[in-house]
This record gives structure tokens, sequence and C-alpha cells, in this order.
């Protein structure tokens, strides 16, 4: 499955990512607008591929959407 995703790196940077995943049928039941993933990708590159990273600490992944969310303005 292709997934595109609006990417936020803990830098500031912000574009548009492309996945191309295998998602078992749960995977694909859980996904949702708006859901906040972990990706991992090529800052060097920048070539717009990411891919999940399934193996990052969830709360990792809460501690860094807190921090990239609070730059936002309100």
């Amino acid at each position: 499955m292709v997934l595109m995703f609006d990417v936020e790196t803990a830098g500031g940077v912000s574009f548009r990512g492309i996945a191309d995943e295998d998602l078992t049928i749960t995977e694909l039941t859980r996904l949702a607008p708006g859901q906040t993933l972990p990706v991992r990708y090529r800052p060097a590159v920048m070539d717009h591929y990411v891919a999940l990273a399934r193996d990052v600490d969830p709360a990792q992944v809460r501690q860094l959407s807190d921090e990239i969310a609070s730059r936002k303005p309100t």
C-alpha cells in the first residue's frame, strides 16, 4: 500500500512523504486521518520517501509529537 504523509521533523522541516508499506489487515483498519506515526527518512537525500518506524518506543513518539505541537502557533 502506498501511503502519503505530511511529515514534520524534530528539526522543524516539513515535507510530504511517501511510503510503500506492507500492512496487515489489522494495521490497515487502525489507520485514521490525522494519526501520528513515526517515520524514518534520509535528510541528506530528501527524496520524500519515508518508511514507517515500527521499532520506535511509543513514549518517544509522544514526546517528539508534543515538542512539534508546542512549536505550532495556537
